[in-house]
């Protein structure tokens, strides 16, 4: 989360997520984070961990999430959506 805080220059998501989250908290408004630090993947009937080391499936979970959360009227806060 440090470098969502406190960006350097060129993490321009970062800078991003930091601009996007100071105006929300600063109009008062509720900011949930959510952090996966497991994952299950289903083909069939085989289920298996999730590899979160590799960024194409952490990529994969993470549109998953925001789908979700589009789902559940929530509006996250992602450069994704």
């Amino acid at each position: 989360m440090q470098n969502y805080r406190r960006p350097g220059a060129t993490q321009t998501t970062s800078v991003w997520v930091n601009d996007h989250l100071r105006n929300r908290l600063r109009d008062g408004e509720l900011v949930l984070l959510e952090t996966c630090t497991d994952a299950m993947t289903t083909t069939g009937t085989i289920r298996q961990g999730a590899d979160l080391k590799s960024k194409i499936v952490r990529v994969m979970i993470e549109h998953a999430a925001i789908l979700s959360e589009k789902q559940a009227n929530w509006i996250p806060l992602n450069k994704a959506n």
